[in-house]
């Protein structure tokens, strides 16, 4: 995780998770999560863009990869850039509301090193309190980064629109 983005984990409630050092473990058997999950997202308007076999990108500004053990998805990893909190927090709620409408899933997410059940009605103010100070510090060190992207691509987009506006402002100076 870098200092543009936030970071979510999703997993099924029927998974135990253990956490070594800073990775989590997953045990357990997920019903919930399976492999026809993104095709199942797709029907619920959400645009996905497949990048690699276990890395997708939902709605141009979640990069999301995905854990599987065998077949089975056991868990989700979601990062999104904080240059679009806001926007991104909300791409996430409507994700995991996707997903829960599916088969009647019941997702929890961990962020922070905590774990939570997703709820509709807390899951954002959870988030965005968990990522404030966060978000706050990179509003401090990137004042005019306000635009929709994935994490991956922040400083490529943030020092092009930099480089861009120099090259507009020369030509007036």
């Amino acid at each position: 995780m870098g200092k543009e983005d936030f970071f979510v984990n999703i997993y099924d409630e029927n998974l135990n998770p253990k956490t070594r050092e800073v990775f989590l473990y997953l045990t357990g058997n997920s019903k919930n999560i399976d492999d026809g999950l993104l095709s199942k997202i797709k029907e619920n308007n959400i645009n996905i863009a497949i990048e690699k076999k276990n890395k997708v990108t939902f709605n141009n500004c979640i990069e999301a990869y995905i854990w599987q053990n065998n077949e089975d998805v056991i868990s989700i990893d979601l990062l999104g850039c904080l240059s679009c909190f806001d926007f991104a927090v909300k791409q996430i709620e409507a994700l995991l509301k996707s997903i829960n409408s599916i088969e009647n899933a019941k997702i929890k997410y961990r962020a922070f090193g905590k774990d939570y059940i997703f709820e509709e009605k807390s899951f954002y103010n959870n988030v965005f309190d968990l990522y404030k100070d966060r978000y706050k510090k990179f509003q401090i060190s990137f004042p005019n980064a306000s635009f929709i992207v994935i994490p991956s691509r922040f400083y490529k987009e943030y020092y092009g629109i930099i480089y861009r506006s120099l090259r507009i402002l020369k030509r007036y100076f």
